[in-house]
């Protein structure tokens, strides 16, 4: 049974600000070498124009930091990353602008992806584990009876 907080806890918790500071992710500075070393991920940006004032790599660690840090939502992490972050990101664009440029980093992102989980230890191990919704299966003592996995699985003859 769930308990209601008292008046005071709910004060508490909305005068409550995070004293953990991130520190300058590790993340953003392999991301900028490796985007560095391989430009042909990236989206190709025109000659003339006005430059961005946040790298791709900077936008980047940006989605990777946000739900690392418990935030589901851009609108939500943008607005946090702007008052919290901007030590580390000093031009964090608004929602519509973070959007456009993640969306078209789309591809990098998934190579990125790729070549730093192979750097992982665990990219070699023969184990994997999933996280995933769990299944109900073999519920009917019909199906229990008649499955492959009778005797193996916990249930069945």
């Amino acid at each position: 049974m769930l308990q209601e907080p008292f008046p005071h806890q709910l004060e508490a918790e909305k005068k409550w600000t995070p004293t953990w500071r991130p520190s300058p992710p590790h993340g953003c500075v392999t991301a900028d070498d490796l985007l560095k070393a391989h430009p042909e991920v990236l989206p190709v940006r025109p000659q003339v124009g006005i430059a961005p004032k946040i790298s791709d790599a900077e936008i980047l660690t940006l989605a990777v930091m946000g739900p690392l840090l418990g935030f589901d939502g851009e609108r939500r992490w943008i607005r946090h990353a702007r008052s919290h972050c901007r030590g580390m990101f000093p031009h964090i664009p608004g929602q519509a602008g973070y959007n456009k440029r993640l969306r078209a980093l789309t591809s990098a992102m998934c190579w990125l992806t790729c070549v730093l989980a192979s750097r992982c230890s665990a990219f070699t191990d023969d184990l994997w584990l999933v996280d995933s919704t769990p299944v109900e299966c073999g519920r009917s003592r019909e199906t229990a009876k008649r499955s492959d996995l009778a005797g193996w699985a916990g249930y069945g003859d």
